[in-house]
């Protein structure tokens, strides 16, 4: 009695698909390590610097940013507080809001780029939550 042989694993070929997947996913990866940690850190001096601040909560616009840029570029973080990018508003006796946009780009492959993205509407000077 003829017994077929079985193939266990992957060939040749699958490997190479394997491998070249797993590649681009470590790729990917890498490029991402340093926009994504700096999101965080973005977003952390956003809650402790600006919300958590009571200090800041009749504070003038310069002094606003002033808090913002200073704490960025202490932890290296690329922003630059423009009309586009942060917007303090008045809101009558309840404090202010700041609408806060970073965003960085990381180029991956060919036109390919990946962009991190923070867009919040933040109430300064709020206190601890």
């Amino acid at each position: 009695m003829k017994t077929l042989k079985k193939q266990n694993g992957l060939t040749m070929w699958g490997w190479l698909v394997v491998l070249s997947m797993v590649g681009i996913i470590g790729y990917a990866v890498m490029a991402l390590y340093t926009p994504i940690t700096n999101y965080v850190i973005f977003e952390s001096i956003v809650n402790d610097k600006l919300v958590a601040n009571t200090a800041l909560k009749d504070a003038k616009k310069k002094e606003i940013e002033k808090v913002l840029v200073k704490n960025t570029a202490f932890n290296k973080v690329p922003f630059s507080p423009d009309k586009e990018n942060l917007v303090i508003k008045d809101t009558r006796g309840k404090g202010k809001t700041a609408d806060i946009l970073f965003e960085q780009r990381v180029h991956f492959i060919w036109d390919i780029y990946f962009v991190v993205s923070y867009n919040k509407t933040v109430k300064i000077g709020e206190g601890a939550k």
